[in-house]
């Protein structure tokens, strides 16, 4: 009866897997076409906010790393602790179909309302006014205080720029390495005191008990 039961919820977690990778896959099509551009703020030069160091490696930590943490060495976690615990194919396989899921509805969110938000990046008026640019003293009448548009920036114009980039520039908030991490930690964390309670529950032998008392630190 478990088992018809185990197809059955591993079916539904399959279609809402299908609908969160179909998610990521509309929102990175849109946001990644240089003809849909993220909602477009004014940017104001005298904004401090703005004039961080440009960075093309990605930031402190690279995307790509916690992308690895959160699909490959979460799964291989909880099917270290399912195989401890039932060796179950179609419960190990539950949980990390549940994971993939709210990892690609959070990522797919996440970009939806990263191009809705159009927040500028701290790096944004390198990206704008060029790489070797600085903050223009307040008594410069020449310098254009307020940029309303992309096309009005002068590392686009003298070509030291491209669109993609200034767009990539207005999709700073919410971040996407924050938001990954938190999916995956958050999932993880519940899934790992959920498995310390039922395994309590169960005949405990030496090598189980000492995963419980690390799952649970």
């Amino acid at each position: 009866r478990w088992q018809e039961w185990a197809v059955v919820a591993l079916e539904l977690d399959l279609l809402w897997f299908a609908f969160g990778s179909l998610l990521v896959l509309v929102a990175g099509i849109l946001t990644r076409q240089e003809r849909f551009s993220p909602y477009v703020r004014p940017f104001y030069v005298d904004d401090a906010a703005t004039w961080g160091a440009f960075s093309t490696d990605g930031g402190t930590v690279p995307f790509y790393q916690v992308v690895l943490v959160a699909v490959v060495a979460c799964p291989l976690l909880i099917l270290a602790l399912e195989t401890l615990r039932s060796r179950s194919v179609l419960r190990s396989a539950h949980y990390i179909i549940m994971l993939f899921t709210a990892l690609g509805l959070t990522a797919g969110t996440t970009e939806i309302v990263k191009s809705t938000a159009g927040v500028l990046r701290p790096d944004f008026a390198a990206r704008c006014l060029g790489l070797d640019a600085v903050i223009p003293p307040p008594a410069d009448a020449a310098t254009e205080r307020t940029i309303l548009a992309d096309a009005d920036c002068p590392a686009l114009v003298n070509g030291d720029a491209t669109r993609k980039t200034l767009h990539d520039g207005r999709r700073s908030f919410p971040s996407g390495h924050t938001s990954v991490a938190v999916c995956a930690s958050v999932f993880v964390a519940g899934y790992a005191a959920q498995w310390a309670a039922s395994a309590r529950r169960t005949p405990q032998t030496p090598g189980k008990l000492l995963a419980v008392g690390v799952v649970e630190v």
